[in-house]
């Protein structure tokens, strides 16, 4: 199904628990180029960690990498990011202890910010499981020069989480314009998935003639006027700002004015002038 499942083993003598993901065999031999696109973006890349705690109040975290994981690999970023998830753990452990009460043997502790609010985060996790399973092929084939382990699952990301939105909305197959497409992958997703529209960009990429017929006649090389944007959504639905650049404080703009709807996700800052 393309799931991830997660196993979790209780140590009640060592006041310990160790936990790790169930996949293939080969997912875990760290020259396999498909390895890690068995892990859910959000889950540690070993294959297996422990958290450990012992009188008087000893917290300790224990990986277990990868087979043949190179030296440097694990001591430049598994360790760096096994001292990040160990310090951010020490604070929320802080925090709940903080707020027990003993003599009811409750906590107290409030979380200050609901996360998840806009739809179920298990409908998220299903929907980019499965564009996973399906699209992880592009990492082996990736031709652009960004990183395909981390721009190819970003992206699956987002249009999981678009899906997902419009799901909960109850939009059925909304129509999209993608402004500032770039290299149209999310616009492919969303085609590919079923959804209508088109991903509009000032230059094209070479890696538009690998999708499908019907992605090439939605992706359009053509410059925007930001003012005159709107005039360009025409009937679509929604416009959608993935890393657009200049575009992205227009989009709101274009928005109200042509009635559609709008998502912007901004990688940096950009004003009207």
């Amino acid at each position: 199904s393309g799931e991830s499942l997660e196993w979790a083993l209780h140590h009640a003598e060592s006041h310990s628990c160790t936990f790790g993901l169930v996949v293939p065999n080969a997912a875990v031999t760290a020259d396999n180029p498909r390895a890690l696109t068995f892990w859910p973006f959000h889950y540690p890349k070993v294959r297996c960690y422990r958290l450990g705690w012992s009188p008087p109040g000893k917290l300790s975290l224990e990986v277990v990498p990868l087979a043949d994981t190179p030296g440097d690999y694990f001591t430049s970023t598994i360790r760096s990011n096994a001292d990040r998830f160990a310090g951010k753990l020490l604070k929320s452990l802080r925090s709940w202890a903080q707020g027990f009460d003993e003599e009811r043997g409750v906590s107290n502790y409030v979380k200050r910010v609901e996360y998840d609010r806009i739809f179920d985060e298990a409908v998220f996790r299903q929907t980019y499981a499965r564009l996973k399973h399906k699209y992880s092929f592009w990492v082996e084939s990736w031709p652009e020069k960004t990183d395909p382990q981390k721009y190819v699952f970003e992206e699956m990301a987002i249009a999981a989480y678009l899906m997902s939105l419009w799901e909960q909305m109850g939009a059925g197959k909304a129509t999209f314009y993608d402004a500032g497409c770039g290299n149209g992958f999310l616009t492919y997703l969303l085609i590919s998935e079923g959804y209508q529209g088109v991903g509009v960009d000032a230059h094209s990429r070479g890696i538009w003639s690998m999708y499908p017929q019907e992605v090439q006649r939605s992706l359009h090389k053509r410059s925007l006027e930001p003012e005159e944007m709107w005039r360009d959504v025409g009937e679509h639905q929604w416009i959608l700002g993935n890393h657009s650049d200049e575009l992205t404080p227009w989009i709101p703009v274009a928005a109200m004015r042509s009635g559609a709807r709008f998502f912007v996700l901004p990688c940096c800052f950009w004003d009207f002038a």
